[in-house]
């Protein structure tokens, strides 16, 4: 574990935008997303050079459980590349994945860096292409005051049981894994209730690498979203706090929400959701899902 940020900071140094890997934030994914394995790391006697991670849940389709093997991140330090170790890598994890009766395999990746090229040739297709939404923020704009009605609490638990909007559709996956544990602080988790509406919402530490420039900036991620009857004044106190908090902008994945008031997808990353069928029932599964949420509800 005390590699794995280190490792996971230079696979991704040529990243725009890549999370700051840090300890808290890898010991919460371990409990969450990879407690049942598989994971391999490369290593020789005196360093780790690469990883890929993964964790299996299991998940109910059209009244069928599926076992789905999750992988993510995965990384390799740019000077070990190009000599076949992702390729390898992959296929030990597959065999793994078989072993263990996993019927699906997903991950997510942002087309630009070209990683979708290997999991392509690893047998893995398209389940779901989309660009996330976002509003960008001023994060030295004054304080503003919070609705007095808004009850906001510091902390929660993802739960891993996530209901699409279609629900009536037999083509929905269910995944139906064990509650996840709190968001680690450094996170700063938050959870907003308006009324009957409510969101949840979660802060990442970026390494940002735009115009020839590196810099440490946090963004905010919105987990959950439930707009009841006031959602601008709901969605006003995600972005004032958020921009309090110095992330220079609040997102959503599709999975959260499609739309949103003063958000947009113009320039934000094109991100592929792949999947691959290991058993008939993945396979099957794999062919019908047409939703991120379908797949793999992970914030």
């Amino acid at each position: 574990m005390k590699a794995l940020p280190r490792v996971l900071a230079a696979a991704f140094s040529g990243y725009q935008d890549a999370n700051r890997y840090h300890t808290a934030m890898l010991s919460f994914f371990r409990e969450w997303m990879w407690k049942e394995g598989p994971s391999l790391v490369l290593a020789s006697e005196n360093d780790v050079y690469g990883v890929l991670l993964g964790g299996i849940r299991e998940s109910t389709f059209q009244g069928t459980t599926l076992r789905v093997l999750h992988i993510g991140p995965a990384g390799i330090v740019p000077r070990y590349r190009r000599a076949g170790h992702g390729t390898e890598m992959m296929r030990q994890l597959t065999a793994l994945a078989q072993k263990k009766n996993v019927d699906l395999m997903s991950l997510t990746t942002e087309t630009v860096y070209g990683a979708h090229r290997l999991y392509r040739r690893a047998g893995f297709d398209v389940v779901e292409a989309y660009r996330p939404i976002v509003k960008m923020l001023n994060p030295v704009r004054p304080k503003q005051d919070v609705p007095l009605d808004l009850i906001l609490k510091e902390g929660f638990s993802m739960n891993n049981r996530v209901e699409s909007e279609c629900t009536a559709d037999s083509k929905t996956i269910f995944e139906t894994g064990p509650d996840s544990p709190p968001f680690p602080t450094r996170l700063r988790p938050r959870e907003f209730q308006l009324a009957d509406g409510s969101a949840k919402s979660i802060q990442w530490s970026v390494v940002s690498r735009r115009h020839e420039q590196e810099a440490l900036v946090n963004v905010t991620q919105m987990v959950d979203w439930n707009p009841g009857s006031n959602p601008n004044q709901l969605l006003e106190a995600v972005c004032d706090l958020a921009a309090q908090d110095a992330s220079i902008c609040v997102y959503a994945l599709p999975s959260t929400a499609k739309s949103l008031p003063g958000f947009t997808s113009k320039g934000t990353p094109l991100v592929y959701r792949m999947a691959r069928g290991l058993t008939e029932e993945g396979k099957r599964a794999a062919q019908l899902a047409d939703a991120y949420c379908e797949i793999c509800p992970a914030p």
